[in-house]
């Protein structure tokens, strides 16, 4: 919800797994609440990116998640792709991040959230494409990285489970 709250007036649309649209009751509630699935077959890709044209030309904002899957109260920033980062590139958009950190609080259990916003990370027009995802995908998780050093609690420790063989 964080990304509404930053572009507000305008809307904020949220490019989704197509798993997160085709649940019996939320499925019928995300559109409205600006997802973007991304199309499960190929030929349904021009009517995504018209889409998304049509939402950047209106002023809107594009989230895209680049880590996949949200973490609750998770305190660092996971490893993530720079293919999330084709759509700016496409648009000729500029980046911005937002991440959450954590702060202990004087009374109450749950953690007082922080969010930074960072940017605008413009493309690097010397680059080539592959190059510019590259770029800007390393500007952004650098930044918060930094950023989530910040936090100060821990509300959930999320451990790795071994795999047995």
């Amino acid at each position: 919800f964080i990304p509404t709250f930053v572009i507000f007036p305008l809307r904020a649309y949220v490019i989704v797994h197509p798993n997160n649209v085709s649940m019996p009751i939320l499925g019928k509630i995300t559109p409205h609440l600006g997802a973007l699935p991304i199309p499960s077959e190929l030929k349904a890709f021009k009517n995504f990116y018209n889409a998304l044209e049509k939402r950047i030309l209106q002023g809107h904002a594009i989230t895209v998640y680049p880590e996949g899957h949200i973490w609750p109260y998770y305190t660092k920033i996971r490893p993530f792709k720079a293919t999330s980062f084709a759509y700016p590139i496409k648009y000729g958009t500029p980046v911005f991040c937002f991440t959450n950190t954590y702060q202990k609080r004087k009374h109450g259990k749950k953690p007082k959230i922080v969010t930074y916003l960072d940017g605008p990370f413009y493309l690097n027009q010397t680059l080539d494409k592959t190059m510019q995802k590259q770029d800007l995908r390393n500007r952004v998780y650098e930044t918060m990285v930094t950023r989530s050093k910040k936090s100060n609690f821990e509300y959930i420790k999320y451990i790795k489970r071994s795999l047995k063989k």
